[in-house]
């Protein structure tokens, strides 16, 4: 019988995006970022700003 819900890792790191759901079906692509030209956040983690910027959307049944 088949899940309604599966699980999915991946791992974000080295330019791409590699992606293994629990039945075996695998996923790849290049991470896309965009460099910023300001720091919304003033560096106050770093003391030197942020250089790059992603934007995450969630799909799929809200929880």
């Amino acid at each position: 019988m088949r899940t309604k819900y599966q699980s999915l890792t991946n791992d974000v790191g080295y330019g791409g995006i590699k992606a293994v759901s629990s039945d075996g079906k695998r996923a790849s692509y290049p991470s896309v970022l965009a460099l910023v030209r300001e720091d919304d956040l003033g560096g106050i983690f770093d003391g030197e700003g942020h250089t790059r910027r992603a934007t995450i959307y969630r799909t799929g049944p809200e929880r």
